[in-house]
């Protein structure tokens, strides 16, 4: 799971959730938070464990 970074704009913050589903899969989702309004899912991956 990686840190809180700041966005490509003033006001932006994004962050990377990981959540272990069923099995031996983790799914990944990278969230930016827009001006302390908005929350925009920016990509929904697999990060599978080898």
């Amino acid at each position: 799971m990686g840190g809180i970074t700041a966005g490509a704009n003033p006001g932006e913050w994004k962050g990377k959730v990981v959540l272990n589903v069923k099995g031996r899969r983790d799914v990944g989702v990278v969230t930016i938070l827009v001006r302390d309004d908005h929350i925009k899912v920016k990509t929904v991956e697999w990060e599978d464990i080898r």
